[in-house]
């Protein structure tokens, strides 16, 4: 819904069955420009996770479960400022928080053979993830620069989790130009990614 050029609110929902089961989501975003390039946006958003074919059925020498597993609810909410004064400047900041009912995970077993690993298939559990989210994009001529850095709080109840990064940082560094008479639009440069330490299943 366009109210002009200052209030942008938007709807959305979703219903879906899997397996027999029906499951509706929905959500809203609103966006409020405020002047000199600077809008506020806020949103969020309710929908129910349905488990994968391996989540929901695998029990075999490689994936042990200890429990059935049920469908996660979640509950997403963000809120943020985006800064755009002109093409070659846009700078956000988000802040965001993500609540799981039913929540599961993948623990590694030691095993006798390391390329062989082993998962425990653990839950159900509530969750909560809680962080911010901030990019910015910087164009000068033709060189071009873009960082991100995201800090994410992951907690099971109230005890703190490391399955995934607390901090990412990344960034790049390039040269973009069009090339070949316009015929190819290209950049060359560096990128790069710190990570901090965390302990998860990567597949």
């Amino acid at each position: 819904m366009l109210l002009g050029s200052l209030l942008t609110p938007s709807f959305f929902a979703r219903y879906e069955v899997n397996r027999s089961q029906p499951s509706l989501g929905y959500g809203s975003d609103v966006a409020l420009n405020i002047g000199l390039g600077i809008q506020v946006f806020a949103g969020f958003n309710q929908f129910v996770s349905f488990p994968t074919l391996v989540e929901a059925y695998a029990n075999d020498t490689n994936i042990v479960r200890n429990t059935a597993i049920n469908n996660q609810s979640m509950r997403y909410a963000e809120a943020g400022v985006r800064w755009k004064p002109n093409s070659s400047i846009v700078v956000s900041l988000t802040g965001f928080r993500r609540t799981i009912k039913d929540a599961w995970e993948f623990l590694p077993i030691p095993a006798s053979v390391p390329n062989y690993p082993k998962v425990n298939l653990i839950g159900p559990f509530d969750a909560q993830i809680q962080g911010l989210a901030g990019s910015a994009l910087i164009r000068f001529w033709k060189l071009e620069g873009y960082g991100t850095l995201t800090f994410t709080d992951y907690r099971q109840g109230d005890t703190a989790k490391t399955l995934i990064p607390k901090l990412v940082l990344s960034g790049e560094l390039s040269f973009r130009d069009r090339f070949f008479e316009d015929a190819l639009d290209a950049k060359f440069g560096l990128r790069s990614r710190f990570v901090s330490r965390h302990r998860g299943m990567e597949f």
